[in-house]
């Protein structure tokens, strides 16, 4: 969980090159890789849980194989990204007394949400599963972080729908509160 947590902030981080650099490719390069460590933080989470709920068996394993897998294939993706433009074309916006780099998602981008929320629901399908299994008094363990992943995949979805008209994405704060 620990190393999650790192992820979460090192993603922040990264992130704030966004707001707080004047060079668009240092500000590209800033999310490309807050979206690095977005991918290895839910990786961290998922081996996290895992091993909390203390449910190892084979098929989750290899998911787990899996989804490291394409976390390092989504790396060189994000990595290369300000250089080539093929995962994100970024444009920049007005915010507050500056600017920050928006982005039109391309095709690798979607893969990369589809990859992180694949993450989040098989985190979500472990938690459930150890629902069944708890007993009732402890079910709010396993609610908790239920709830806050999907409350961030909603409001991510939405931000990335265009529903949300602001520049910054709103759902690194709530990694933030949820972490």
């Amino acid at each position: 969980l620990a190393i999650a947590m790192l992820m979460n902030f090192l993603m922040i981080l990264a992130y704030t090159l966004n707001i707080s650099a004047q060079q668009e490719l240092v500000k590209s390069i800033g999310c490309s890789i807050s979206f690095v460590f977005m991918d290895f933080m839910l990786f961290c989470y998922y081996n996290y849980v895992l091993a909390y709920i203390g449910w190892q068996n084979r098929a989750a394993k290899v998911l787990k194989y899996v989804f490291l897998a394409y976390a390092i294939v989504d790396t060189i993706f994000m990595v290369s990204n300000p250089f080539t433009g093929f995962t994100l074309v970024y444009f920049t916006e007005s915010f507050a007394e500056g600017y920050v780099l928006t982005y039109m998602p391309l095709i690798p981008f979607h893969a990369h949400i589809v990859f992180n929320y694949s993450m989040i629901v098989a985190t979500i399908i472990l938690l459930l599963r150890k629902c069944r299994e708890a007993p009732k008094v402890y079910l709010n363990r396993y609610y908790g972080p239920m709830f806050s992943m999907l409350l961030c995949m909603a409001i991510y979805y939405v931000y990335l729908a265009g529903y949300i008209p602001v520049a910054v994405d709103p759902t690194l704060l709530l990694y933030v509160l949820v972490g």
